[in-house]
């Protein structure tokens, strides 16, 4: 469900594309320890800042003492646009090569997908993996949880390494004013048909309005079933 296409890229810049926006997600180079960051498990385990990062001083390491069938690590109380574009892309590598699910949802009940939920396929050293996806959110909402899931597949014994995390705004999707109706074109069926001598045809030629009528010029050709014009 959600994006595929997860992009590996070779070298990581915050600000490469001056088209994306800023990133909403805190602490993402986990500077600040595990700040604004939430660790979960139904097993045993732990998350806390490590050194060296990807290519700095802190990064984020996630040991699994025993595994279970709920193991995450999420920020909450994210602010997503409804039909708008996004790039996610982060740091990471495993001790085993284990992956990870990636999802964008709701934070609570009913924990609705917001256009993002997808596999990574982790390496053992690092690498940074990248995809953009559209958010599925019917309005904007400011209850978005970014989810690192590792519930099926982390082991005993498995270590994850996780930094420069980013979520960025790429463009929206544009949406017709309330304000303003759509402006409509159609050709309905011609009655009576068969028809000898007279029929009706009626037409719409982007008007507005619950019948979109309008003025234009118009040009209405009528053809035989030998392709030749009445």
């Amino acid at each position: 469900m959600g994006a595929s296409g997860w992009s590996v890229i070779r070298s990581f810049t915050a600000a490469a594309d001056p088209t994306v926006g800023q990133n909403i997600l805190n602490n993402s180079d986990f500077a600040a320890g595990t700040s604004a960051w939430t660790f979960y498990t139904d097993g045993a385990g732990s998350m806390q800042q490590t050194t060296p990062g990807y290519d700095d001083n802190q990064a984020v390491s996630i040991s699994i003492s025993q595994s279970g069938n709920n193991v995450q690590m999420y920020q909450e109380g994210l602010p997503i646009e409804s039909g708008a574009t996004y790039r996610l892309s982060f740091a990471a590598y495993s001790n085993s090569g284990d992956g990870l699910d990636v999802i964008l949802q709701q934070h609570g009940a009913p924990y609705a997908n917001y256009g993002l939920e997808s596999h990574v396929a982790l390496s053992t050293s690092w690498t940074v993996y990248s995809v953009d996806f559209t958010s599925s959110t019917s309005t904007s909402v400011s209850d978005g949880r970014l989810m690192f899931w590792l519930g099926s597949n982390a082991r005993t014994g498995d270590q994850y390494w996780l930094d420069h995390v980013v979520l960025q705004k790429t463009g929206s999707t544009s949406v017709t004013p309330s304000s303003e109706k759509p402006k409509v074109y159609a050709l309905e069926q011609n009655f009576p048909n068969p028809f000898n001598p007279v029929t009706r045809i009626q037409y719409t030629v982007g008007g507005t309005g619950d019948k979109g009528r309008g003025t234009s010029d118009v040009r209405l050709v009528v053809y035989d079933m030998l392709g030749q014009e009445v």
